[in-house]
């Protein structure tokens, strides 16, 4: 059984719900100059893939977008820190669409943050239980 297409589908459906929420996020436009091999858009999608599939990142890239792609592409130090950007404003957007679904909804709504199940309600007893183990 072939497993690439499968990744190329969810890259794909990863990378489309980035372009659709970046009108949303607060991430700085990009400079004038030559265009880059893979975008920051792309290299996010290709994180969170990576996350969700535990293959490494270098590894996703030359079998889903271009063999030639070297990791100077993708891990150059201010390049990471734009892909970070946009991960942490994506994370905010994605939570901020939850609460507000659980808000008009009115159901119990679970959200996965690092791999870890987090119930939207227990926001304040999270904050009660870090101040007891303060006192």
């Amino acid at each position: 059984m072939d497993i690439l297409p499968h990744y190329m589908s969810i890259y794909k459906q990863i990378l489309q719900d980035l372009e659709n929420a970046l009108p949303f996020l607060e991430v700085p436009k990009p400079r004038a100059g030559r265009k880059p091999k893979l975008t920051d858009i792309q290299i996010a999608a290709i994180f969170i893939l990576s996350s969700i599939t535990r293959m490494k990142v270098l590894r996703l890239v030359q079998l889903l977008i271009d063999p030639s792609i070297q990791s100077w592409h993708i891990f150059r130090k201010y390049r990471l820190k734009k892909v970070y950007r946009i991960l942490r404003e994506y994370q905010l957007y994605r939570l901020r669409l939850v609460i507000l679904m659980k808000l008009l909804l009115g159901k119990k709504i679970e959200l996965v943050i690092d791999g870890t199940i987090v119930d939207a309600a227990n926001v304040n007893r999270a904050r009660t239980q870090n101040i007891l183990r303060l006192s």
